[in-house]
């Protein structure tokens, strides 16, 4: 789900395989937070779900995994930075295509907006079909 006041980034998963990405705080690896991404979906991270703003002190990895197996590390600054990341799995290796944005477009709220405006387009069409 996208953070209303925040700049977003869209994590897509463009492969046939479920991937979980964690988020990490060291020192002691302790997991922060999970988001799991099923095969062909995307969701929304935002650096400031990350909580660096509270503990400067204590600095933030952000890895993916297929299975149980990690198979990418990505930087924290890269999901601040990026306003898309596609991520393909092929041959046991996760790829990732980092993917610039305007910052306004990676704006929560113009997200929603925009995520309705698609709805809206689309129930429209079908009731002038039925005319």
């Amino acid at each position: 789900m996208a953070s209303l006041w925040s700049r977003n980034t869209e994590v897509k998963n463009e492969s046939n395989e479920t991937m979980v990405v964690k988020v990490t705080r060291d020192p002691g690896n302790f997991e922060f937070k999970e988001f799991i991404i099923p095969a062909g979906d995307h969701i929304y991270m935002c650096y400031n779900d990350f909580g660096i703003e509270h503990n400067r002190d204590r600095p933030v990895n952000v890895r993916v995994y297929v299975g149980d197996e990690q198979k990418l590390y990505i930087s924290a600054y890269r999901i601040r930075d990026s306003g898309k990341i596609v991520l393909r799995y092929r041959n046991g290796t996760v790829t990732p295509t980092y993917i610039d944005m305007y910052m306004v477009a990676r704006i929560g709220l113009i997200i929603k907006i925009k995520g309705a405006t698609k709805k809206i387009k689309k129930l429209l069409g079908k009731q002038m079909e039925k005319r």
